[in-house]
């Protein structure tokens, strides 16, 4: 989500750069990338998995996922309501 969300959530990710992992060297780009890549490490090393296949979640399940997001109506997601159907499928496929 975060990835798909960045340009959006620019300046809350630098922020959280530089307030949670104390990235301050480098560029806006590099310490987005850093912050994001440090998140996963993070929840990986608790042993809570970031991608789908960890959960036995192929890649082709990712159309009926998105059509049960239809299905109950949860079609805009995230705090403004701004993470479309299209969204979610991005941010699905890069986590498989």
């Amino acid at each position: 989500m975060l990835q798909v969300c960045r340009a959006a959530k620019r300046a809350k990710l630098l922020q959280y750069a530089e307030r949670v992992w104390g990235l301050r060297d480098g560029d806006e780009e590099a310490r987005i990338d850093a912050a994001i890549a440090r998140t996963r490490e993070f929840f990986e090393s608790l042993h809570v998995p970031t991608r789908l296949s960890a959960y036995g979640i192929g890649a082709e399940a990712i159309t009926p996922l998105l059509h049960q997001l239809e299905r109950h109506g949860m079609t805009l997601l995230g705090e403004h309501q701004d993470c479309t159907l299209d969204r979610s499928r991005e941010v699905l496929e890069l986590a498989a």
